[in-house]
């Protein structure tokens, strides 16, 4: 396996692409591997202190009916998250449409436990196969809940269908956000709630290149274009020892100068902006600190961290996500 410059001139830009699109389950075209002497670094010291327990189907190559079981165990912590602004008994009797359902495991949990009369899921074609969540649902004996394909900003059904849509962790890939939102009121039923958890681009998870790095902040040291690059390099110069998919290519977009493609770059305050023309009336909206251990040891520490949250310089960036809860008119 060449390494190093050896990758370049061993093969053409085309074949390496194609190298990497083999190795990928994304429809975006990834990166051009460059190698980069940090994200090299930062990938060795991963590795040396890799926890198995942190292993998730989702960035692991796992198969689509692990990542349906993965996000099925999950659901409780969802509805942990949205307690305050989601009664247990919101979904008994209602529609509930799953917007960017992921592989439509947290769909099975609420339409087994929750009550709705209908439990919708839908997520990328190319990407998300309906096939996997039926089939696990079936085995878990439960009907009430139906799945397709389709893109948040068309989405695939019709006017006025839904009384609740939950949205978790969408908002922060789509190309058009406010187009989403738009559909979003479109289906929804007069008096219907929509529910959104994401992260901004600016929070220090929010990256999204947990696949190969976990360490926060990241995209404050090097452009996401070097550590796009510098990871698809090592992960071919590395096959038999870098298990993580490559990484889409770096653009520019609408809120931000350089992110990867699956990812629109967008802040908090331009989520704001969008949501004041959205038609939507909001109810909820504001940064989620990320939960805290509560034992003797860290006391100081939680409480170091609450008041740096409430400083506006630094809430945004040390905040986990951003929750927003609006009702359609």
């Amino acid at each position: 396996m060449p390494t190093g410059a050896g990758l370049e001139a061993a093969s053409s830009r085309g074949e390496v692409i194609e190298r990497l699109k083999r190795l990928s389950t994304s429809p975006y075209e990834p990166e051009s591997p460059v190698a980069h002497p940090l994200v090299t670094l930062a990938v060795r010291l991963a590795n040396r202190s890799r926890d198995a327990s942190r292993w998730t189907p989702h960035l692991c190559h796992g198969s689509d009916a692990e990542k349906t079981e993965f996000e099925y165990g999950l659901a409780p912590v969802f509805l942990e998250t949205v307690a305050p602004w989601l009664a247990p008994d919101a979904m008994a009797g209602k529609a509930v449409l799953d917007v960017g359902c992921g592989w439509g495991g947290k769909a099975i949990y609420f339409a087994q436990h929750l009550g709705p009369s209908r439990m919708e899921g839908f997520d990328l074609p190319g990407v998300f196969d309906p096939a996997a969540p039926l089939e696990f649902a079936s085995r878990l004996g439960v009907s009430a809940c139906a799945f397709r394909t389709g893109h948040a900003e068309a989405v695939p059904y019709g006017d006025a269908e839904f009384d609740l849509l939950l949205c978790e962790d969408v908002l922060e890939h789509v190309a058009d956000p406010g187009r989403t939102l738009q559909e979003c009121r479109r289906v929804l039923r007069g008096g219907g709630t929509l529910i959104a958890l994401f992260p901004s681009f600016r929070m220090l998870d929010a990256h999204h290149l947990d696949r190969a790095l976990t360490l926060p902040g990241l995209h404050y040291l090097l452009s996401m274009k070097a550590w796009a690059g510098g990871l698809n390099h090592y992960l071919l110069t590395h096959e038999g020892e870098a298990t993580f998919e490559p990484f889409s290519e770096a653009i520019a977009t609408a809120f931000h100068r350089c992110v990867t493609r699956d990812l629109n770059g967008m802040s908090f305050r331009q989520f704001c902006d969008l949501v004041r023309v959205s038609g939507l009336e909001t109810e909820t909206l504001r940064l989620l600190p990320r939960p805290t251990p509560d034992n003797g040891r860290s006391v100081w520490l939680k409480k170091l961290y609450r008041t740096l949250c409430r400083w506006p310089p630094l809430a945004e960036i040390l905040c986990q996500r951003v929750v927003y809860v609006a009702r359609k008119p």
